[in-house]
């Protein structure tokens, strides 16, 4: 991939994220888990994606997923670019009542504490270095 030639939320990138990478064994002990992801504010209009977290596979991402969700985690198109692109953390954006997350407050605490690891870190920036922002 190019830098930029990968539309945020599109089709090629839902294939980048699968693409950058198993989920560390030692990252996430728990089994198969789905996180309904709401997005607020997109041009199209409200978007919802399953994000299904496994370790030693590749997080998915699905449009509409009918997959029961563990969690459930709303913020707006903004922040999740905001999110993307590391200019905000999703424990901060929590923390500041910007990122919603409801379920299993085991859960919550565990993809919080997933999130803040040099590896998710390092899978985000590389992601974001071929992604294109522009609205869609």
């Amino acid at each position: 991939m190019t830098p930029g030639d990968v539309a945020f939320l599109g089709e090629a990138w839902r294939s980048a994220v699968e693409a950058s990478g198993a989920v560390p064994l030692d990252a996430w002990s728990d089994g198969p888990t789905h996180i309904q992801v709401i997005l607020t504010g997109d041009p199209a209009g409200e978007l919802r994606l399953v994000a299904t977290l496994a370790a030693g596979r590749p997080i998915t991402l699905q449009l509409d997923d009918a997959s029961p969700a563990g969690l459930v985690l709303t913020l707006s198109r903004a922040d999740a670019q905001a999110l993307a692109e590391g200019s905000l953390r999703l424990d901060t954006a929590y923390m500041q009542g910007r990122a919603k997350l409801a379920g299993d407050q085991g859960l919550v605490l565990r993809l919080l504490a997933f999130s803040a690891r040099t590896g998710w870190e390092q899978a985000r920036a590389a992601l974001s270095a071929s992604t294109n922002y522009a609205s869609r």
